[in-house]
């Protein structure tokens, strides 16, 4: 099931936004200053996605 979604381009596509997405969970749970860290947060994600793409 993993393997066959990894297989194709459209379920790399989601891939990279589930990563997005816990990455973004992790790193507000880690900081616990929610408005301060979203920001942070959605820049390195930016950088996870455009490394990732």
């Amino acid at each position: 099931m993993i393997n066959k979604i990894l297989a194709n381009t459209e379920g790399h596509a989601v891939n990279v936004l589930v990563f997005a997405l816990f990455n973004m969970v992790a790193c507000w749970g880690k900081t616990k200053k929610w408005y301060n860290e979203i920001t942070h947060c959605n820049h390195f994600n930016a950088l996870v996605l455009t490394t990732l793409r």
